[in-house]
Formats: structure tokens, sequence, C-alpha cells
């Protein structure tokens, strides 16, 4: 099965320097990586290579945090989805244990 090089379709998209730099460096990996991948899952040559280029972009390029780009409104929302994925039925502390008699017993 022949497909075009993988670093040379990829590198004429877009992407970082270090994204290019690293295929660059690894092109005969990745081609074989891509090669293997289509040959195992059955999927054309040219899916594989979008699905790995995607996936190296995710494993390479510097990620922004969260709290960096996210709106007030996509915030509340994260925290909400947070909060909502705990358990409800758990026990529930008592008004003493967090009481400060509890922290300065004087036992």
């Amino acid at each position: 099965m022949e497909i075009t090089p993988f670093s040379q379709r990829s590198l004429d998209g877009e992407g970082s320097e270090m994204l290019l730099d690293f295929k660059k460096a690894h092109q005969q990996d990745l081609k074989a990586i891509a090669e293997i991948l289509a040959r195992i899952s059955h999927q054309s040559p040219e899916k594989v290579e979008i699905l790995l280029e995607t996936m190296l972009k995710q494993l390479i390029e510097p990620k922004t945090p969260f709290y960096e780009t996210a709106t007030p409104t996509e915030r509340a929302q994260a925290f909400r989805d947070w909060a909502s994925s705990h358990d409800r039925g758990s026990a529930l502390l008592s008004d003493y244990a967090v009481s400060r008699d509890s922290i300065y017993d004087d036992e």
C-alpha cells in the first residue's frame, strides 16, 4: 500500500513550528506508523494521516490551561458540571465536625 509521504502531506498544512520540526525529524517513523494503522484498521491512509495529525498536535503542542481561555460563563458551567459529578448521597459531616470546637478540642 503506497501512501503519500506523511511529513510532506502534513507539512503543507498549518501547524506550529514545534510540530513541524517534530514531523521533519520523525518523517520515516510517522510514515511507518500511518501505514501500519491503515493496514490494521482497514481505514484509508488519508483518514489515518488526518487522525494521526490531530493526535500529534495534542501530544506535541503546549496546551493553554482552561482557566486562561474560558469565559466566565464557561468556567461557571465547568464548575457546575464538576459539582454535579459528585455523589449527593454521601454522608454529610455533622455541625460539630466542621465547628471550631472540634478543631481546638481540649483533650
